[in-house]
């Protein structure tokens, strides 16, 4: 007897099917698993988490409230504190330590050479604006320092520093420059 032909029809094993689907056949039943798998996964966290309870939300007592306010209003004090604009920085502790250990007194301080008070900002009615806020008048003393005159206002002042006179500048005087002709001036 002779064996039936095999037409593709039931009775075809795994490997016949799968050599029939061809390479595009392939791909779609590999791309069908992974749907699948995405699906039951998907599926899976989605019925834990209707099953499950949600968290209750705790509102915050009053007390908690205003520490959190005020934690938040320190680190923004913190943060302007910090700026050196709003204060004068301490001294880094290395110079804090030469500042305590004072020498011992060797006798009267030498006399200055140069003029080192505070710095002058402007000269106006009579009067010398310092960089420590302070006006003072002809003749009068404050922060440490003495008018003597005022010289060509506003190009320098003569200040009494430390017992010693000096010759402050305030602006440097380079108009008459300008005005020469030979220096290309008008």
């Amino acid at each position: 007897m002779s064996a039936a032909p095999n037409n593709g029809g039931a009775g075809s094993g795994p490997r016949e099917a799968w050599e029939r689907l061809g390479t595009w056949g392939a791909m779609a039943l590999g791309a069908i698993v992974l749907a699948t798998v995405a699906v039951v996964v998907s599926g899976w966290s989605l019925a834990r988490d209707a099953v499950t309870l949600r968290p209750e939300s705790v509102a915050p007592t009053e007390a908690e409230v205003q520490e959190g306010y005020a934690s938040a209003m320190e680190a923004r004090l913190a943060q302007i504190r910090g700026r050196a604009m709003f204060f004068v920085p301490p001294a880094p502790a290395e110079v804090a330590e030469q500042e305590e250990e004072a020498p011992e007194d060797e006798g009267p301080a030498p006399k200055p050479t140069r003029y080192g008070g505070p710095d002058v900002v402007a000269v106006a009615n009579g009067a010398v604006w310092f960089s420590n806020e302070r006006r003072v008048a002809v003749g009068d003393e404050g922060a440490g320092v003495r008018v003597v005159s005022i010289d060509g206002s506003p190009w320098s002042v003569r200040l009494e520093w430390r017992g010693e006179e000096f010759d402050v500048q305030v602006f440097e005087r380079t108009t008459d420059r300008f005005l020469n002709k030979e220096d290309g001036g008008t």
